[in-house]
């Protein structure tokens, strides 16, 4: 990973969800919402398959929602729709993880982040069950390099 808070790029957030639903700007739609001062969501789109040289493909929205005041993660697939054709859904296979067996925590991390410019109030990140306080330190210092 590497690098420092200032290189890191930066998040995509979506303000208003409500506004974008319906239009034709669907690409605007993906990124982290909030949904209270203590769970944010991730929408991603996720090419699944494409067909040769036509631009019909396979894909899915991929969700995962961050519950800080639990400490878990649910992921699931939304949706799976062929683009230029009828729509087809499928049933969403749900996944629910607590923070503490997620292996790689900068998905937690990215997701505190973008709750937090969203204006919620999520716990701190020493706080939160499943993050080791090495690594909040670590990141602390990374990002507040004025913070002792």
């Amino acid at each position: 990973m590497g690098g420092d808070a200032k290189s890191k790029k930066p998040l995509k957030l979506v303000r208003r969800f409500n506004e974008i639903c319906g239009s034709d700007d669907t690409d605007r739609q993906f990124g982290y919402q909030k949904i209270d001062d203590t769970t944010v969501l991730e929408r991603k789109e996720l090419p699944v398959f494409a067909y040769g040289s036509t631009d019909e493909h396979v894909g899915a929205v991929m969700i995962s929602v961050y519950d800080f005041k639990s400490c878990e993660v649910m992921t699931y697939v939304q949706q799976v729709y062929f683009a230029d054709s009828n729509d087809s859904y499928e049933r969403p296979q749900v996944f629910l993880r607590p923070f503490s067996e997620i292996e790689g925590k900068q998905g937690i991390i990215d997701a505190h982040d973008a709750l937090t410019q969203l204006r919620g109030n999520p716990p701190p990140l020493d706080e939160i069950s499943g993050l080791e306080p090495k690594l909040v330190s670590r990141l602390d210092k990374a990002m507040f390099p004025g913070k002792t």
